[in-house]
């Protein structure tokens, strides 16, 4: 049960009702983001880091965990999607605590070792931040307006100071 939210069976809705949060709000880039990145970082997991690191367990490659790189690229794909400082520590903090659970249940079950989860975490996040460098370039940039000191000008205050 603690090993389920690393599934695609529990990714695939969250990032399927990411894309469409971020659809309904126009923001095509960011959805599309949402929805393939994580996707991406599982095919170069399953074909590229596993054979090339061949290490087993059992009788399948565990290192990187696919689970792990699964939830953490979801995670990571809508923290750097979303336009809220708050909405992204959320997802992280929560993530974070999924991970954990997550983590207690693939070694307990015998399915992966800590080194395993680790190496995945590592690799979601980097594949995923790597993917959002040339994205970024298409999501618009919020200007903030500053006062003559550099301070955030608050709604309201004057264009110009006297």
């Amino acid at each position: 049960m603690l090993a389920f939210p690393g599934t695609a069976w529990a990714v695939l809705p969250l990032l399927a009702a990411a894309a469409l949060w971020f659809a309904r709000r126009r923001l095509w880039w960011r959805a599309g983001f949402v929805l393939l990145a994580p996707e991406f970082a599982v095919v170069v997991n399953t074909w590229v880091l596993k054979p090339l690191w061949d290490r087993p367990l059992h009788d399948y490659l565990a290192y990187p965990s696919g689970h792990t790189v699964h939830l953490v690229a979801a995670v990571t794909a809508v923290a750097l999607a979303a336009d809220h400082r708050g909405f992204r520590v959320a997802a992280v903090g929560v993530g974070a605590v999924v991970l954990a659970g997550v983590t207690v249940g693939m070694v307990g079950l015998g399915y992966h070792y800590v080194t395993d989860v680790v190496g995945g975490a590592a690799a979601a996040v980097a594949l995923v931040a790597v993917l959002y460098i040339p994205v970024r370039r298409y999501l618009p940039v919020r200007r903030i307006a500053l006062r003559a000191d550099g301070t955030p000008r608050a709604p309201g205050d004057p264009a110009v100071q006297p």
